[in-house]
């Protein structure tokens, strides 16, 4: 018996079937590689170094005593 040649597959079918099977599969890939990107090149590092300005003052009164609280908000004058 003759075998018959195989029936070609429409361009515009092959075009389907990639965008059914395969543009999903890129496109997830693609996105989760953005995701990853951005959230290594955007986010601050667990620890960071900083400086530190320690301020003292030296307060005075008139009447002999010991100064037990000081409630002031940052940036009052006082």
């Amino acid at each position: 018996m003759n075998s018959l040649p195989p029936i070609p597959t429409p361009p515009a079918q092959r075009w389907k079937d990639f965008r059914q099977q395969g543009l999903p599969v890129i496109t997830f890939a693609l996105v989760t590689a953005a995701i990853f990107f951005v959230w290594n090149h955007t986010l601050l590092p667990g620890t960071f170094t900083g400086e530190v300005e320690a301020v003292q003052e030296n307060v005075a009164s008139l009447k002999p005593g010991q100064l037990v609280d000081l409630s002031v908000e940052l940036f009052q004058s006082v």
